[in-house]
């Protein structure tokens, strides 16, 4: 069994994970992947200057830096125990790229929080669940 766990560094999230573990540590679980998605706001954008682009540039590379030490921190949770443990950082839109990871991984399962940090930095909300929920085209198990 492969899982993909969405991890954003949320309080949910970090139940998201904690389920994902006692459901690997009572199964026949041979992998869990570790997914964030963050924000891009170059691609596809227009700019009225460079220093506009410089500034997206900025915060793009310091979303991905979050993403990665996000990811760091879920790995070690998951440390020590049978099972093979992989992670993904992948820009794009939510909902969208945690439904194409999971299809083009052929996972089993994805578990998602319920709801993630909101403001500018909101990455898992309520309407990502609810939207993976909708899209994928395998089992989704929301943790609240």
């Amino acid at each position: 069994m492969k899982i993909l766990v969405c991890v954003d560094g949320s309080e949910h999230s970090s139940k998201a994970m904690q389920k994902a573990l006692v459901l690997a540590e009572n199964s026949r679980v041979e992998e869990i992947t570790l997914l964030h998605v963050y924000a891009g706001f170059i691609k596809g954008a227009t700019f009225d200057d460079a220093l506009d682009l410089e500034q997206g540039r900025k915060l793009e590379l310091q979303m991905e830096k979050r993403g990665a030490a996000i990811l760091e921190q879920a790995a070690r949770a998951f440390a020590g125990h049978d099972f093979k443990v992989d992670t993904i950082l992948k820009q794009g839109h939510d909902s969208h790229t945690i439904v194409q990871v999971a299809a083009e991984g052929n996972f089993d399962l994805i578990v998602i929080g319920s709801r993630g940090i909101g403001g500018v930095k909101k990455l898992f909300l309520g309407s990502t669940s609810n939207a993976v929920v909708q899209e994928a085209r395998t089992n989704v198990l929301v943790v609240k």
